[in-house]
């Protein structure tokens, strides 16, 4: 049996338990990497995502299969977030593509004379309101 058909039987077997340690590990990686949480909970989603990955390869008969298991994840993981971003970059390129670009006059100060204070000009379209959100996580 190739190496590939070995991880497609186990992939088969897998039980609630083995599911339950991937999906632990699988919504606390990212955490872990991203700036979403302040330092301790990167810390404790880091632990979670240890101890999930650990008790997987407890859970899993050949504890190997379940080490190529979460490395594979861990990659594809990582190609998730590289699409993500390349289609984000991708996006903005286009979408800024077409915007006109603004000349602006510099004044030197060296003028006695005070150049009048710029006002922004109301944009065409639907208006835009901010979006403001005070969210707390210390209490």
């Amino acid at each position: 049996m190739s190496v590939m058909s070995e991880l497609r039987s186990t992939l088969d077997a897998i039980g609630v338990e083995q599911q339950v340690c991937v999906f632990a590990f699988l919504m606390s990686y990212p955490l872990t990497l991203g700036a979403l949480l302040e330092s301790r909970g990167r810390r404790i989603a880091a632990g979670i995502a240890a101890v999930s990955v650990v008790c997987f390869g407890f859970f899993t008969d050949p504890w190997f299969h379940a080490v190529l298991l979460v490395a594979l994840g861990i990659g594809a993981v990582g190609v998730f977030i590289v699409t993500v971003y390349i289609v984000d970059r991708v996006s903005r390129y286009y979408a800024f593509r077409g915007l006109p670009i603004e000349e602006v006059e510099f004044v030197d100060s060296d003028d006695e004379t005070e150049p009048e204070t710029a006002l922004p000009e109301p944009a065409t379209g639907r208006p835009r309101f901010p979006v403001v959100a005070v969210v707390s996580v210390k209490h």
